[in-house]
């Protein structure tokens, strides 16, 4: 003992040993504070679900996954996960404050009918805009409108006449900063959604889940 209490004399080994403290201490807050975020997203999502039948996996401070065998209705199959920012790292967290990055919740589903139409929800001035964009100007044409909150729906197929617009105002209008894509295709996962979890809530998130059935249900 009296060798390390002299070594910290050292001002180099005491800044060392300050800075590995530090670290400690930064890691285990930041893992327990994104291990409460994914329980309470999970908490959020399972009670915009209740009465689906399901395996809800345990949160961790990487974030969550869930597999929804009986989802409501008009899906088949569903699977739900977090993406947790890492704040274990001081100067990470930091750098992903400034570029603007956010905890994201992701929702796969399959539906029990075929959808008629296509349609690709989007901030085109995003990377994720911009490289869906890229995709879809591959494929073919889209038609294409301004929604309102600097979001783009892109659309094709027999959806004429459909009032997608309407049934994706309230939440676009609540909501729409949080959406990073929400897509829905002929081809499996039909409905693909990604969004800034935080900045929803549980109300937020049930209102996302009512949404995904709507338009849904308008497409088959």
């Amino acid at each position: 003992m009296n060798e390390i209490w002299k070594a910290l004399h050292d001002p180099s080994v005491l800044g060392i040993f300050i800075l590995s403290v530090i670290l400690v201490l930064d890691f285990v807050i930041g893992s327990q504070r994104n291990l409460q975020l994914a329980e309470r997203f999970r908490a959020w999502a399972r009670s915009s679900l209740s009465g689906a039948e399901g395996n809800w996996g345990k949160p961790k401070a990487s974030g969550f996954e869930a597999v929804i065998q009986k989802p409501p209705l008009p899906f088949r199959k569903m699977f739900i996960r977090s993406i947790m920012l890492s704040r274990e790292v001081l100067p990470l967290w930091i750098l992903y404050i400034f570029q603007g990055r956010q905890d994201l919740l992701i929702v796969e589903a399959s539906t029990r009918k075929g959808l008629k139409g296509e349609v690709e929800m989007i901030h085109p001035d995003t990377p994720l805009g911009r490289k869906v964009l890229k995709t879809l100007g591959e494929e073919g044409v889209w038609s294409k409108q301004d929604i309102g909150k600097g979001l783009v729906l892109m659309t094709r197929g027999n959806i004429h006449g459909l009032s997608l617009e309407k049934a994706l105002a309230a939440f676009v209008r609540s909501y729409g900063e949080s959406v990073r894509r929400m897509s829905f295709r002929r081809k499996s996962p039909q409905a693909l959604t990604v969004v800034a979890v935080d900045g929803l809530g549980p109300k937020g998130t049930q209102q996302l889940f009512r949404t995904l059935e709507r338009l849904v249900k308008l497409l088959t």
